[in-house]
């Protein structure tokens, strides 16, 4: 009875006892490298694909892309003029395209140059998504009385369809 009870028992007990059992999980994740920036806090970050870069955006609304490796700055643009709350990237083909998003607009961006600044802005939409394909994204309407998703096409820049929530 006894031997079996204390089986089932954590090793440590206590208030913070399942805690203490897992205190080692992650021990072995070290910090690779850290990225600072003095001027603004970072708020959202993406992995560049096929490259070492990552896309940064900050609570200024700039975009930043680093070297990952090495931590330095490569580009910088002041692009939203709301904190940048989203970064999604998408490869098509030879291009890396960059959606980023604040809370009234969403820029789409060459990320291969940032420093020419975005290659389209849409005002009125937020939080964007890439589809599967990139060919398309997602955004949703920053217009309070209604609940929209807009659809936008990636190379014509124009939107091609609007699904409204009913309810």
């Amino acid at each position: 009875g006894r031997l079996g009870t204390r089986e089932l028992q954590s090793f440590y007990s206590g208030v913070h006892g399942n805690r203490r059992d897992r205190q080692f999980v992650f021990s072995r994740f070290k910090s690779w490298r850290s990225f600072r920036d003095e001027t603004a806090l970072f708020t959202c970050i993406a992995l560049l694909g096929g490259t070492n870069h990552l896309a940064v955006g900050s609570h200024a609304g700039e975009m930043k892309i680093f070297e990952a490796s090495s931590g330095s700055l490569l580009e910088s643009f002041q692009g939203h003029q709301a904190p940048v709350t989203l970064v999604q990237p998408h490869v098509s083909g030879d291009t890396q395209l960059l959606l980023s998003s604040s809370s009234s607009d969403v820029q789409l961006w060459d990320a291969s140059s940032i420093t020419g600044g975005p290659r389209h802005s849409f005002d009125g939409c937020k939080a964007a998504k890439f589809s599967n394909s990139g060919l398309r994204f997602a955004a949703l309407s920053c217009e309070a009385s209604t609940k929209d998703v807009l659809l936008y096409d990636v190379q014509t820049c124009t939107p091609c369809d609007k699904l409204t929530d009913t309810v």
